[in-house]
């Protein structure tokens, strides 16, 4: 089958503070997004982080309920495959902050397409854009309310640039709370990856792409 090269593990790293507070973040303003006061202290996954924190148990008995959790939300919910980078053994995580211009987006920009990829700081010398941007960004603030202020995610790039993985719509929204300068900070969970190695692949996502697979195979071979 072509799932046999896909390791299903839960790597010893995945209990690293750094990483787990990454996590936590992501989990977090997720799930608040879909409760009605769009409040993160309505949710208590502390019980999770500390468990994989400490791995009494051992990793896999004690991180995969956190982990899986991130990735059901972030890959099967939100359809962002992000977990490479943030589960990766080879990329270190930590807080910190970000200026806007050197933040690469990761979304399209309707009605101005080719500009996904690009830096904020290339991005708003088009001033047809930089309107739309703002517009967005105060549109995004009043469906979010306070999740609009939650640290963004990335990871850094080639010269001192950083592609956001999570978090371009509040990017938006800090541009237009500032008036467009491009030069404020935003804060930020950062990145820095030395190649992806050694990512976490859930228990249960082998299984159903065999699965999925072999429903293809009798398929085919029936048709």
């Amino acid at each position: 089958m072509i799932t046999k090269h896909i390791i299903t593990k839960y790597p010893e790293h995945l209990a690293q503070e750094s990483r787990l507070k990454v996590v936590k973040a992501y989990v977090l303003h997720e799930l608040a997004s879909l409760t009605h006061d769009k409040n993160p202290n309505l949710i208590d996954i502390d019980d999770l982080i500390k468990k994989c924190r400490k791995h009494e148990k051992g990793i896999e008995d004690d991180c995969k309920e956190i982990y899986d959790l991130f990735y059901g939300l972030s890959l099967m919910f939100k359809r962002k495959f992000i977990a490479k980078e943030i589960t990766a053994e080879s990329c270190k995580w930590e807080e910190g902050k970000v200026k806007l211009r050197d933040l690469i987006i990761s979304t399209e920009i309707e009605g101005f397409p080719g500009y996904k990829y690009k830096t904020i700081e290339e991005i708003m010398k088009n001033e047809e854009i930089k309107r739309k941007i703002c517009e967005e960004g105060k549109k995004y603030g009043n469906r979010r309310g306070k999740l609009a202020d939650d640290p963004i995610i990335v990871v850094k790039e080639n010269g001192n640039k950083y592609r956001i993985l999570d978090g371009n719509g509040r990017v938006f929204y800090k541009l237009s709370k500032e008036n467009c300068d491009i030069d404020k900070e935003i804060n930020a969970y950062i990145g820095e990856c030395n190649e992806i190695r050694n990512i976490c692949v859930p228990f249960g996502i082998p299984h159903f792409i065999e699965g999925y697979i072999g429903l293809l195979a009798r398929k085919f071979r029936f048709k």
